[in-house]
């Protein structure tokens, strides 16, 4: 059996007038033409149920809370302008964060 070539299953019947798109095994496997694209600056929340990205605003560096199932924004778990407050330093910055075993 020869695999050297084998059609797009997404493209057949898309429209009558257009062809098939070839796809060959040097795509999948050496060109990496359809190699998965990694997700960078999510973390996991241990709930399984959120996660949290690192972004700018206008106080700065953020850390927000977004939910898997539709990636609503649930909460700013802390700005620069919070940790400030928090903190009493007028000069607190951060560039990454983690959180512990129970967030």
């Amino acid at each position: 059996m020869n695999f050297k070539h084998l059609i797009a299953p997404g493209l057949v019947g898309l429209s009558i007038s257009a062809a098939a798109q070839e796809i060959t095994l040097e795509d999948i496997w050496k060109n990496g033409t359809f190699q998965q694209k990694s997700v960078y600056g999510i973390r996991s929340m241990s709930d399984g149920k959120h996660y949290t990205t690192q972004g700018q605003s206008e106080d700065g560096n953020t850390v927000t809370m977004y939910e898997y199932t539709n990636s609503n924004e649930v909460k700013q778990v802390i700005s620069e302008a919070g940790l400030k407050d928090i903190s009493g330093d007028g000069e607190a910055t951060f560039s990454s964060y983690e959180f512990n075993a129970d967030d």
